[in-house]
């Protein structure tokens, strides 16, 4: 599917007005273009769900048409996006691949250009994107080679081709897959039409395989084209071009061949180049939190020391409370037993032997009693004594 800027939705006033960048433009005319334009948007529902290329056209930049650089934003998958930039002052008048992208049937993407920030925006244009669905899953890519032929001497308008669109004549569109299967050697679902656009017929070709099969492909097709006459391939793609009508002559030329690298179970990767304020950026929020994440570190190991302290500092004076709670009670329990005691074993201080073991107070108290009995008798007799006497 090819997005040009005539169905864009243009933000400002589109330049309507010829200039020298419509002479390279993709159907001859730029409307997008940053005198008055701050933005295009280009819209694309997939039919189908898959991994597609983006490729981008632009004007070729010349002293009548300077350009700049602009800055892409890529909305794809449910909810992501890409933003890079590219170069406008090289590649011009050509297809040019931004990426590979994920997107599902039905779920509206979208591509956004604009003038790079910083750049003059009278240098920024916006011609044409097309979407090219590659492969089931963008993790497995196929090795590709994008073919630009173009045919000198047949008219356009007489064979009826959309502009910049695929004809719909099938019998038309047969006819140049056919032609181009045929010399290139591969398969009809590794060779697709692209894309036939304005002014001498210009035919773009995909073809899709491994490395060395797709590369063998396009080396046949050049050769081939140094080739005319009857039932060469130049000689089949203009009797194509002439739909059924009286074949005209006309010359076939290859214009460039693009080779791009597939990718085999990697994952998804677009090819992104962050700027360098980017990638500072990204570097100072990962040191930033990896410092935040040491400070909280830190914090809770200090806190559980303060926490342990303080349990330890209450374990002691607990105890402290009890040995001394232990300490009243027994001084208490010998207070008490001192007051109910009789005045002999007041007086008398219970000790300890060296075991620890005390003394049968109730031994002490039989001593105590036969002392008494032996001072009474002696009294006793003292006093017969004296009487006697």
């Amino acid at each position: 599917m090819t997005v040009d800027d005539h169905v864009a939705k243009i933000e400002g006033s589109p330049w309507l007005l010829s200039h020298q960048c419509d002479r390279t433009a993709y159907l001859g005319k730029t409307r997008a273009w940053g005198f008055f334009v701050t933005s295009a948007v280009f819209d694309f529902v997939p039919p189908s769900t898959g991994c597609y290329r983006i490729d981008e056209f632009h004007p070729e930049s010349h002293p009548h048409c300077l350009l700049g650089a602009a800055n892409l934003t890529v909305e794809y998958c449910l909810g992501k996006s890409w933003q890079g930039n590219i170069n406008l002052r090289k590649d011009g008048a050509q297809w040019n691949t931004v990426g590979h992208f994920p997107f599902y049937a039905g779920i509206p993407g979208k591509v956004t250009s604009r003038a790079k920030a910083g750049s003059n925006p009278a240098e920024w244009v916006a011609d044409a994107f097309r979407f090219t669905k590659v492969s089931d899953s963008c993790s497995t890519l196929p090795h590709t080679a994008l073919l630009t032929l173009r045919l000198i001497g047949v008219n356009l308008t007489e064979v009826q081709l959309p502009d910049g669109k695929l004809t719909t004549n099938t019998d038309q569109r047969l006819a140049f897959h056919e032609a181009m299967v045929d010399v290139a050697g591969l398969q009809n679902s590794q060779v697709r039409l692209l894309g036939l656009r304005a002014g001498s017929i210009i035919a773009e070709f995909e073809f899709q395989g491994n490395e060395a099969e797709v590369a063998a492909a396009a080396k046949r097709v050049e050769t081939a084209l140094w080739q005319h006459g009857h039932g060469s391939l130049e000689d089949r793609l203009c009797e194509a071009a002439a739909a059924g009508k009286e074949q005209i002559a006309c010359r076939a030329q290859l214009i460039r061949t693009v080779p791009l690298r597939g990718m085999e179970g990697q994952a998804f990767e677009v090819d992104e180049s962050l700027s360098m304020w980017a990638w500072i950026a990204v570097s100072l929020s990962i040191f930033l939190l990896c410092m935040l994440l040491i400070v909280v570190a830190f914090i809770c190991k200090k806190r559980k020391q303060h926490e342990k302290a303080q349990k330890d500092a209450q374990s002691s004076d607990s105890k402290d409370v009890d040995h001394e709670a232990t300490l009243k009670d027994l001084k208490d329990n010998f207070s008490d037993s001192a007051s109910t005691a009789t005045p002999d074993r007041v007086n008398c201080c219970v000790q300890t032997e060296m075991t620890g073991d005390l003394f049968d107070l109730d031994a002490m108290s039989n001593s105590d009693a036969k002392a008494e009995d032996d001072g009474t008798d002696q009294e006793t007799s003292d006093a017969l004594v004296v009487r006697d006497i």
